[in-house]
């Protein structure tokens, strides 16, 4: 029998993490603090598996989900080295990046994210597009384009989007949201 190796947690499907994890009393207190309403940040060397354990708070938030109703939303910024740093640059790409984790971890749990609802005013743009993967995917190719971002001005700024996720909670009956992102 041979095992499989894996390099990096994002080779693992969420079902397959909690399978891989074990437990340290350390890491017990760090995924309930990732689980928890404190904002935490994890610092640590390439490697040592801060990632893993951001996985982990999100799958046992998930088996947890039913019960307690805290939506956990997993977020990568492994792209925001591509992101010009200027006004029209990163904050809009973390909030249209914040934006589309909330509405596909809703959909992913069969919550119903209303055309009306906050979210998707708050994402919608005028032509019909979604702006939050309009002002994302350009974010993201501004170095090969050199041109502006379409819809970054568009984009709320960071304490809309709370109110809006506030909002989003109350729609959806859910707790709280947590955002995990790396």
């Amino acid at each position: 029998m041979t095992a499989e190796l894996f390099y990096r947690t994002e080779d693992l499907r969420l079902e397959e993490v909690l399978g891989f994890y074990v437990e340290t009393a350390n890491d017990r207190a760090i995924v309930d603090r990732l689980k928890s309403r404190s904002p935490v940040i994890l610092k640590g060397s390439r490697g040592v598996g801060k990632s893993f354990l951001l996985r982990v708070a999100e799958a046992e938030l998930k088996s947890e989900f039913e019960g307690k109703r805290v939506l956990p939303v997993y977020i990568t910024f492994a792209r925001a080295g591509l992101i010009r740093q200027s006004a029209d640059g990163f904050l809009p790409w973390m909030i249209a990046k914040i934006s589309t984790g909330v509405r596909r971890a809703a959909t992913a749990y069969g919550l119903s994210v209303s055309e009306s609802s906050a979210l998707s005013e708050l994402i919608a743009s005028k032509n019909g597009e979604r702006l939050d993967e309009k002002v994302e995917a350009d974010s993201e190719k501004f170095w090969e384009t050199k041109g502006s971002v379409t819809g970054a001005a568009s984009m709320p700024d960071s304490d809309t989007l709370r109110e809006v996720i506030e909002d989003t909670c109350d729609e959806l009956d859910v707790a709280r949201i947590v955002l995990l992102d790396e």
